[in-house]
């Protein structure tokens, strides 16, 4: 449900009994989940952002769900930094922990299959600039090597080309 459907719900028929309805308290939570969402994927990078949503705030532990476990391993590098940017920050400042989880689902949204036929796409080329732009002998033979290698197997196994 979005921010603005939520919102408007709350404003209805607001009255201080409503404030104590679990209906009212559950709207609530959404929409502060929702916000600090917000203020976690601005800390991240545009690529890493879309990965995560925060799933709780209870005492000083963050909990933080990652769509896969790949990107909940990428974040568990960076949670040092992470934390000491949320700190800064009065909805995070009592955090002294961050737990990250991963909730990959059984079915790729379409976001995900999009970027699943990208990445069936040649790499060669951004490999082939790599190695145009690296000094090392012997990682430019390796990084011309991989990008060979990519554009023999897309070639040789799409069945639909």
């Amino acid at each position: 449900m979005s921010g603005n459907k939520l919102k408007s719900l709350l404003r209805q028929n607001f009255r201080s009994d409503t404030a104590k309805s679990p209906l009212y308290k559950l709207l609530h939570r959404a929409l502060d989940q929702e916000h600090k969402t917000k203020v976690l994927r601005s800390i991240l990078s545009r690529h890493m952002a879309p990965q995560f949503e925060v799933a709780s705030v209870r005492g000083n532990k963050l909990t933080i769900h990652a769509k896969n476990a790949s990107w909940a391993t990428r974040l568990r590098f960076d949670t040092p930094r992470l934390l000491n940017q949320l700190r800064e920050l009065q909805e995070f400042s009592q955090i002294q922990e961050i737990r990250i989880r991963s909730v990959s689902s059984l079915e790729a949204s379409p976001t995900e299959q999009s970027v699943s036929k990208k990445m069936a796409m040649p790499i060669s080329e951004p490999l082939d600039e790599l190695a145009d732009r690296t000094e090392q002998g012997a990682l430019k033979r390796a990084l011309r090597n991989l990008a060979r290698h990519g554009r023999r197997n897309t070639t040789t196994t799409d069945p639909q080309e």
